[in-house]
């Protein structure tokens, strides 16, 4: 599961900047990284994405093998970095896909209002909202029941328009 990844990355990560004599605060500075960042990794509440994994290996003075260790440890913390190198194309995927399906229904971006995804562990940018309890989704029944009913092998993003119609977009994987 992520979340361990995460926990698992951000202790080894606490190791290394102690071993190498640091605080929080002068990791920030060389690495250019925000010190909540850092801790926020540390502690196992966000990932390291590839850019900032690369900026606290430079401040972390990092080189050769010991670079490529934290670099590619870092990657399995982040949703994005995950799915590239499960070689599963996934922002590129959905960058391409979701808008046409969303023009073949007459749906033009300056509707959108907002953008909902059902599992925030796939992606973060834009940052999710919940799902399931949002206040802001209750007013549809319709909607409510069909995202109980989500499968294991489903993502769903739901398209709120300005008009207050709201799209499910499912998108299911079969390993065959």
């Amino acid at each position: 599961m992520l979340g361990d990844e995460r926990r698992e990355f951000g202790a080894y990560l606490r190791r290394v900047r102690k071993r190498k004599n640091l605080t929080l605060r002068e990791l920030a500075e060389k690495s250019r990284v925000p010190f909540p960042n850092i801790s926020a990794i540390e502690c196992g509440r966000l990932g390291a994405g590839s850019i900032v994994a690369t900026k606290l290996a430079a401040g972390l003075s990092l080189v050769g093998r010991g670079e490529k260790e934290f670099l590619g440890f870092a990657s399995c913390t982040n949703s994005r970095d995950r799915l590239a190198r499960e070689n599963l194309a996934y922002p590129a995927v959905l960058a391409n896909l979701l808008p046409g399906m969303l023009r073949s229904l007459g749906v033009k971006a300056s509707e959108i209002a907002r953008t909902f995804w059902a599992d925030s562990e796939i992606l973060h940018h834009p940052a999710p909202d919940p799902i399931g309890t949002s206040d802001q989704l209750k007013s549809n029944p319709q909607l409510n029941e069909y995202l109980q009913k989500v499968r294991d092998n489903e993502i769903v993003v739901v398209v709120v328009l300005k008009s207050g119609r709201q799209i499910a977009i499912s998108c299911e994987w079969l390993i065959f």
